[in-house]
């Protein structure tokens, strides 16, 4: 049976890797990748997700084009005509809705370990500096946030300049943070 696995992953994180390890012991595993641009949410383009992936798992990799969503259903046409059991794997519950909704059989697991967006803030908190970025994405290693092949690709210096770049892009901040500061000021208030 083959199983899809669709996300950014951007960077792969150890749980990725490891969820994505272990399900290939059950399953034929497929890693759908989706083509998002490069932004301050997704700083690693998509050929460079596609090397952090197959240094650490062997796996095949299928690129999704969310641009257009007439190549989406025929890209998912293509995986479905080419394995008769082909089952959807997510962590997220809007997602398996989604593949649902166009007629695949989902499973979902529990989110687990470190968000990679908890690492992208970490690298960007770090990247003025390329000794302080090497630590940084050393440090994320040790504490077995990334794998050591994501990290040696995360650590080229062409990545750390874009991320520097990008750190400085306007952005708005989120929502949860701004329930906070409401919160807060209406405590404040009474």
């Amino acid at each position: 049976m083959k199983l899809g696995f669709p996300g950014r992953f951007r960077p792969p994180t150890y749980t990725h890797i490891h969820l994505i390890q272990r399900l290939s012991r059950a399953y034929d595993v497929v890693v759908m990748l989706d083509d998002v641009n490069i932004s301050r949410y997704n700083p690693f383009s998509t050929r460079e997700v596609h090397r952090m992936l197959e240094r650490e798992a062997e796996v095949e990799i299928v690129e999704i084009p969310l641009k257009n969503p007439r190549e989406i259903i025929s890209s998912l046409t293509d995986l479905i005509r080419e394995n008769e059991n082909f089952k959807i794997f997510t962590r997220d519950e809007a997602t398996a809705r989604f593949y649902r909704l166009l007629g695949f059989e989902t499973l979902i697991a529990k989110r687990e370990g470190v968000s990679a967006c908890s690492v992208r803030e970490t690298l960007y908190f770090s990247c003025d500096d390329p000794q302080r970025f090497r630590r940084c994405v050393e440090s994320l290693i040790d504490h077995r946030y990334i794998t050591e092949g994501v990290g040696e690709e995360i650590a080229r210096e062409e990545i750390r300049e874009r991320l520097l770049r990008l750190r400085g892009k306007l952005r708005l901040p989120n929502v949860q943070a701004l329930t906070g500061i409401f919160e807060g000021i209406l405590t404040h208030e009474n």
